[in-house]
């Protein structure tokens, strides 16, 4: 056989070698900093396809609820397990951010020995950094948001525009992305219009199967398509001819 043939049959191999280490670097980071529960076939809706493949700059989550016991809620985590997962899957990894200050339905969160206020960025950043071993350094928080809507806005024009993000993934519960996809792409969208900056949005959705009951998980999805469709009515209609109590009742349900 001639030798450039030779050689370029020779670096083909390599090449997907390669390509093949790396897919094992990130099966192993999963297995081995994941928990248990948390293997991408009880995560994502397609329990076949495994982790999707996404090729972004960043993953935002969008925040869940914390409890007065500073415990995440079940589909909180399940939200963060995909997002470790969709990182650990394109080496060496894309930063997370984290959206949320806290829930507009209740009080705030305290820390008992100092009195101050846990935000969802924080206790959500301890546990990527406690259950999978992501640096700290790779965890951006985002704790200005109350709801959705403050989650596009903020994490559009704190992080993604000054960043200079050209794809990013959005993660959340499969009962929460009609919502919050009507929402981001209407931001992201106006940030485009207005700046001029154009970047592309990913949907994630994690499976609900498991951390919400089925009965609230019926009652949800039916008041979610409510809010989509005054969502989308209300964008029609124009920010001044909107009733914004309307706008405030459609975009904060109890479960974010």
């Amino acid at each position: 056989m001639p030798l450039a043939p030779l050689h370029r049959r020779s670096v083909g191999i390599l090449r997907a070698a390669c390509r093949y280490r790396r897919s094992l670097d990130a099966r192993r980071v999963w297995v081995a900093a994941g928990p248990r529960n948390a293997r991408p076939e009880s995560v994502f809706l397609d329990s076949k396809a495994g982790t999707p493949h996404v090729d972004v700059d960043a993953i935002v989550v969008l925040g869940g609820g914390l409890w007065a016991s500073k415990e995440i809620p079940p589909w909180a985590e399940r939200r963060l397990d995909g997002a470790a997962l969709l990182r650990a899957a394109q080496p060496p990894g894309p930063s997370i951010l984290i959206c949320g200050g806290g829930s507009p339905h209740g009080l705030p969160v305290l820390d008992e020995s100092t009195g101050q206020v846990v935000h969802e960025g924080t206790a959500y950043a301890e546990y990527l950094v406690d259950r999978w071993d992501i640096p700290a350094s790779c965890i951006l928080k985002e704790s200005s948001s109350y709801d959705t809507v403050g989650n596009g806005y903020f994490s559009a024009l704190i992080h993604a525009v000054p960043a200079g993000w050209k794809r990013v993934a959005v993660v959340t519960s499969d009962f929460h992305m009609p919502r919050s996809r009507a929402i981001f792409e209407n931001i992201y969208g106006l940030v485009e219009g207005s700046l001029g900056v154009r970047i592309e949005l990913e949907f994630v959705p994690v499976s609900d199967a498991g951390v919400v009951e089925d009965k609230v998980r019926e009652v949800r999805v039916e008041k979610e398509a409510k809010s989509v469709a005054t969502w989308r009515e209300n964008m029609v209609r124009g920010v001044d001819g909107c009733d914004c109590a309307t706008v405030r009742a459609a975009s904060q349900p109890v479960l974010c």
